[in-house]
C-alpha cells in the first residue's frame, strides 16, 4: 500500500492522506486499531463472508477479541462528548 518499514508516523500519515485523495483506503483500519487480520480478510473477501459484522467493522478472525474491542470503542465514544464539553467550558 506504499508504506515502508522505515517510515515514521508522520510519513505514514502523509501517505494515508495522499491515498485519501483517490479513495477511502482500507488501511485506515490499522490507524484506528482494527485488527490487521480483519483488514486483510475484508480486502481478500471483498467485504463478504465475514464471521461477524458490527457497527465498527466486519470480523474475519477472532470474534472474541473483536467483541472486546467493540466494547472498548463504545466506552470511549460515551466518554468523548463529556470530555469535549469540559474543554470548551474553559473558553
Amino acid at each position: 500500500m506504499g508504506y515502508g518499514e522505515g517510515m515514521d508516523l508522520d510519513e505514514c500519515l502523509m501517505q494515508l492522506k495522499q491515498r485519501f485523495e483517490h479513495l477511502c483506503p482500507h488501511e485506515i483500519g490499522v490507524f484506528l486499531g482494527i485488527p490487521v487480520e480483519d483488514i486483510k480478510g475484508f480486502i481478500q473477501h471483498k467485504g463478504e463472508k465475514s464471521l461477524m459484522c458490527s457497527k465498527y467493522w466486519k470480523v474475519y478472525k477472532n470474534p472474541r477479541r473483536s467483541l472486546s474491542l467493540f466494547n472498548t470503542y463504545d466506552r470511549a465514544m460515551a466518554f468523548v462528548p463529556g470530555a469535549i464539553e469540559k474543554i470548551y467550558a474553559h473558553y
